[in-house]
């Protein structure tokens, strides 16, 4: 059991990790689009809302795969996010 632990850990922190380059991914700073609506609080705001809403994950039920990739996508997204708002530029709030 302890090996499944392990392999369930390196691929919740291996999603967490996409998740929190992804906003960059989709929107390159290079791109004069960057910091628009996946840089923006309003994605903060729908991501928060579906972390919520699948809170079983939270209470560490991992029963349905694809729902555990997508919360761990999702909070690798939130921090990424979370730590933009506390930069010089922060973030706009719908980026439409």
């Amino acid at each position: 059991m302890k090996f499944r632990d392990e392999i369930l850990s390196f691929g919740m922190s291996s999603l967490t990790i996409i998740g929190s380059i992804l906003p960059d991914v989709i929107e390159p700073s290079r791109n004069k689009f960057h910091r628009k609506f996946f840089h923006s609080i309003f994605l903060i705001i729908i991501f928060v809302f579906l972390i919520m809403t699948y809170k079983e994950l939270i209470s560490g039920n991992f029963d349905n795969p694809i729902l555990t990739c997508y919360f761990f996508i999702g909070c690798g997204s939130v921090s990424h996010l979370l730590m933009d708002v506390i930069t010089r530029n922060g973030l706009p709030l719908t980026g439409l």
